[in-house]
Protein backbone atom coordinates (compact mmCIF):
# COMPACT_ATOMS: atom_id res chain seq x y z
CA UNK A 1 0.00 0.00 0.00
CA UNK A 2 1.32 3.58 -1.23
CA UNK A 3 0.09 6.95 -0.22
CA UNK A 4 0.45 8.66 -3.16
CA UNK A 5 -1.31 11.97 -2.06
CA UNK A 6 1.76 14.16 -2.96
CA UNK A 7 2.84 12.20 -6.30
CA UNK A 8 6.02 10.19 -4.46
CA UNK A 9 8.34 10.00 -7.38
CA UNK A 10 9.04 6.34 -6.31
CA UNK A 11 5.46 5.10 -6.22
CA UNK A 12 5.04 6.53 -10.23
CA UNK A 13 8.58 4.52 -10.70
CA UNK A 14 6.77 1.59 -9.32
CA UNK A 15 4.05 2.27 -11.03
CA UNK A 16 5.27 2.30 -15.04
CA UNK A 17 6.41 -1.74 -15.16
CA UNK A 18 2.77 -2.32 -14.90
CA UNK A 19 1.62 0.11 -17.28
CA UNK A 20 0.25 2.54 -15.10
CA UNK A 21 1.20 6.45 -14.70
CA UNK A 22 -1.52 7.07 -11.52
CA UNK A 23 -3.40 4.91 -8.41
CA UNK A 24 -4.97 2.56 -7.75
CA UNK A 25 -2.89 -0.23 -8.83
CA UNK A 26 -4.17 -3.63 -7.31
CA UNK A 27 -1.56 -6.62 -7.69
CA UNK A 28 -2.20 -10.20 -7.32
CA UNK A 29 0.11 -12.74 -6.46
CA UNK A 30 0.38 -15.79 -7.53
CA UNK A 31 2.37 -18.52 -4.92
CA UNK A 32 5.59 -18.07 -7.41
CA UNK A 33 5.43 -14.75 -6.96
CA UNK A 34 4.48 -13.47 -10.38
CA UNK A 35 2.13 -10.34 -10.18
CA UNK A 36 -1.40 -10.02 -12.06
CA UNK A 37 -2.49 -6.49 -12.56
CA UNK A 38 -6.16 -6.04 -11.45
CA UNK A 39 -8.99 -3.75 -13.09
CA UNK A 40 -8.75 -0.19 -11.71
CA UNK A 41 -13.01 -0.87 -11.02
CA UNK A 42 -12.62 -3.63 -8.84
CA UNK A 43 -15.53 -6.57 -9.26
CA UNK A 44 -15.84 -9.41 -7.18
CA UNK A 45 -15.91 -10.86 -11.19
CA UNK A 46 -12.68 -9.90 -11.99
CA UNK A 47 -10.90 -10.28 -8.77
CA UNK A 48 -12.35 -14.31 -9.11
CA UNK A 49 -11.67 -14.44 -12.44
CA UNK A 50 -7.46 -13.70 -11.12
CA UNK A 51 -8.06 -15.63 -8.69
CA UNK A 52 -8.91 -18.78 -10.94
CA UNK A 53 -5.71 -17.21 -13.00
CA UNK A 54 -3.21 -17.38 -10.25
CA UNK A 55 -4.15 -20.65 -9.50
CA UNK A 56 -2.60 -21.81 -13.33
CA UNK A 57 1.16 -21.82 -14.09
CA UNK A 58 2.27 -18.04 -14.37
CA UNK A 59 4.13 -16.87 -17.30
CA UNK A 60 7.35 -18.04 -17.77
CA UNK A 61 10.06 -15.00 -16.64
CA UNK A 62 10.49 -12.48 -18.82
CA UNK A 63 7.01 -12.38 -20.29
CA UNK A 64 5.01 -9.75 -19.80
CA UNK A 65 2.71 -9.24 -16.53
CA UNK A 66 -0.78 -11.00 -16.99
CA UNK A 67 -3.62 -8.64 -16.86
CA UNK A 68 -7.19 -9.31 -15.77
CA UNK A 69 -9.79 -8.57 -18.63
CA UNK A 70 -13.59 -7.49 -16.93
CA UNK A 71 -15.53 -9.94 -18.46
CA UNK A 72 -18.57 -10.15 -16.46
CA UNK A 73 -20.85 -7.49 -14.96
CA UNK A 74 -22.25 -7.74 -11.51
Amino acid sequence: MGDWTRRNPEITRLLHPYGRSGVPLSLLYSGDGAPTVLPQILTSAAVLAAVGQVSEPGPEPGEEHASVPITAKE
